[in-house]
C-alpha cells in the first residue's frame, strides 16, 4: 500500500491493485432527545436537539444531528458520540443505544459513521461557540419537514432522522427501550 497523501482528517492511499481510496478514523452522530427517557420514547412531541454549524467546501451553515468524527482509529464510536453532543450543545445523555452504522463512500472511503440515540439530557456545559453558531430543538415532524423542503442536507442527519422514522420505538413502530443503556463516559 502506498501513500498518497496525508491530511489532518484522512489520508490517500493506493492498494495493490491501483485503487486510490481515502483511509478516514470514522465518525459518529446522536439523535438526541431533550424530553424522553427510557418511560416515555418515541411521540412526535418530543424535541431532538440541533446545532448550526459553519462547513467548508461551500456549504454555508447547516443545520446537523451533533456528530462528528472518531479521534482515533479504534475509538469507541459512542464515546465519539457522547462526546460531540457534550461539545456541541452542552448536554450530555443519560442513556443511549446504537441504531445503525452505514458507509457513505464505499467504493472510494473506508469511513464508517455510527448513528446512535440519547435519551436523558442534562445540560452540564455551555456549547462550543467556536465551532457551533447555534442550538435548537426541533420535533420529529418539523425535522423531517425541513429534510423535505431541502433546509436539511447533511447526508447523516437524514440518514438517522429516517432511520428514527421507520424504526422508532413506542406508538410508531419497534421498540428500542431494551437497547437503551447508561451511557459511557470517557476518562
Amino acid at each position: 500500500m502506498k501513500t498518497l497523501f496525508k491530511g489532518k482528517i484522512f489520508d490517500v492511499f493506493e492498494d495493490d491493485r491501483g485503487y486510490q481510496y481515502l483511509n478516514h478514523p470514522g465518525a459518529a452522530a446522536i439523535i438526541a432527545f431533550a424530553d424522553a427517557d427510557e418511560t416515555r420514547i418515541g411521540f412526535d412531541d418530543e424535541k431532538i436537539v440541533f446545532v448550526k454549524q459553519q462547513r467548508p467546501g461551500g456549504a454555508g451553515v447547516l443545520l446537523e444531528l451533533p456528530a462528528g468524527k472518531l479521534d482515533i482509529i479504534g475509538e469507541d464510536p459512542e464515546i465519539c458520540a457522547l462526546r460531540e453532543l457534550t461539545e456541541e450543545t452542552g448536554y450530555r445523555a443519560n442513556s443511549v443505544a446504537k441504531l445503525t452504522a452505514y458507509r457513505p463512500s464505499p467504493g472510494c472511503s473506508n469511513e464508517v459513521i455510527h448513528v446512535y440515540a440519547g435519551l436523558g439530557l442534562k445540560k452540564v456545559a455551555d456549547h462550543d461557540a467556536t465551532e457551533i453558531d447555534e442550538v435548537l430543538f426541533l420535533t420529529l415532524k418539523e425535522s423531517l419537514e425541513k429534510i423535505r423542503t431541502g433546509e436539511i442536507t447533511n447526508a447523516t442527519t437524514i440518514i438517522a432522522l429516517l432511520y428514527w422514522q421507520v424504526f422508532a420505538p413506542g406508538p410508531r413502530g419497534l421498540v428500542f427501550g431494551d437497547m437503551f443503556h447508561s451511557a459511557k463516559r470517557s476518562g
